[in-house]
């Protein structure tokens, strides 16, 4: 009997060991979240999909007195009457994006991947679409007749009722904060 308990603690001993060697005797390390992609106005950013890349550079968020007086008055019902017209303005390249299961096939869905973002909650663009200035507005988020290679200004217009000073805009899987601004 003593040498059943003698072999089996050796037995032991030996899993242990080999355990121990095979962990390299080492501790396991803790993963650290990975930091946010940021970047500022005006930088490009690339936002990769499984159907092609696009190239975003955000130029700006502002308000215009302007078009809130003329949605005020015409916009109907989709426009709070006590909404101020805020645009997110950008320039977009459709670097390799392209969905053949989307009808027309050139329909790029901008609203994908570029968001504006208050305390952290995504702000619906408006449905409307009407351009802004020499922006082309992307129409509940979606650009259409947007082939490969085309490069164009593009605006996702919103309707807020309170106006941040700060938006942040998240494009792809990095953010960039952005001052709002009066025209």
């Amino acid at each position: 009997m003593r040498k059943a308990k003698v072999l089996l603690c050796a037995c032991f001993a030996l899993a242990m060991a080999l355990a121990l060697v095979g962990c390299g005797g080492q501790q396991k390390e803790e993963q650290q979240p990975e930091e946010q992609k940021t970047a500022n106005v005006g930088d490009e950013v690339q936002v990769q999909t499984k159907y092609g890349d696009l190239n975003v550079t955000v130029t700006g968020f502002e308000t215009d007195k302007a078009t809130t007086d003329q949605y005020r008055q015409y916009g109907g019902s989709w426009f709070d009457k006590d909404g101020t017209f805020c645009a997110l303005t950008m320039t977009v390249e459709n670097a390799s994006y392209e969905n053949k299961d989307i009808t027309p096939s050139d329909t790029v869905p901008l609203g994908n991947y570029v968001a504006a973002l208050e305390d952290g909650a995504e702000i619906e663009p408006l449905d409307t679409g009407i351009d802004y200035g020499t922006y082309t507005n992307a129409l509940n988020g979606y650009l259409n007749d947007f082939p490969t290679g085309k490069k164009a200004k593009v605006a996702l217009t919103y309707c807020l009722t309170e106006v941040p000073s700060q938006v942040t805009v998240k494009v792809g899987d990095t953010e960039v904060t952005v001052d709002v601004t009066a025209k």
